[in-house]
């Protein structure tokens, strides 16, 4: 539940999970983009080859590294269904993402990303 102005609470509840946070950043380049909440660490990384969009996930150094190919359609893509990464506070954490290219030549991309917790597990 985030806190507005110390006194207003605002939560926002999806299905059986609540929204945690939800960001839109602006990128251009190979630029990484860096979440931390708490002590879980997350880095999204825009990679190109020859095959279909998609995603892959590793841990390396306890840090969630994803790396995301070939995503340049400016409409965009990505997951709307949570994809579960963890525990945060006994409850499960997940995530979606959304990159839609802005200007092909430069990398620019507008990326969007949501964290949600779940019940008790």
């Amino acid at each position: 539940m985030n806190t507005v102005s110390g006194t207003s609470k605002i939560s926002t509840i999806i299905g059986s999970q609540e929204l945690l946070v939800s960001n839109i950043v602006h990128i251009e380049g190979d630029k990484d983009v860096l979440v931390e909440i708490d002590n879980l660490k997350f880095k999204f990384t825009f990679k190109e080859d020859s095959g279909e969009p998609r995603y892959s996930g590793e841990i390396n150094d306890d840090v969630l590294e994803f790396s995301l190919y070939n995503h340049k359609n400016s409409l965009g893509e990505g997951i709307l269904n949570p994809i579960e990464v963890g525990k945060l506070h006994d409850r499960t954490l997940s995530f979606t993402y959304f990159a839609s290219s802005i200007n092909p030549s430069s990398n620019a991309r507008r990326f969007e990303y949501a964290f949600y917790l779940g019940d008790s597990k």
